[in-house]
């Protein structure tokens, strides 16, 4: 019974440490919508939202300790410019 016990321990630990990722994941893009100086061309404005989403998973998510590579590419990958009103 005692193994039993560990292993539902353990199921909840793990369930609870990806809710706590996901929380914080949830609250760095909830900061991410910060006003960029408007460039010239659409490449430019690509080029800038590209540098500040890598700003934000370097200096908010790494800097946290998050290291894995999935979440991180994901981070880099999804532009979530797109999801804020302007």
């Amino acid at each position: 019974m005692n193994r039993k016990v560990k292993s539902i321990e353990w199921s909840l630990y793990n369930r609870i440490k990806g809710v706590l990722v996901m929380v914080t994941v949830l609250s760095l893009l909830s900061g991410c919508g910060r006003e960029l100086k408007e460039e010239g061309t659409d490449k430019g404005k690509q080029k800038a939202f590209t540098q500040a989403r890598e700003e934000m998973v370097n200096n908010q998510i790494v800097k946290r300790g998050i290291k894995d590579e999935r979440l991180l590419k994901a981070m880099l990958k999804v532009k979530r410019h797109r999801f804020v009103p302007e």
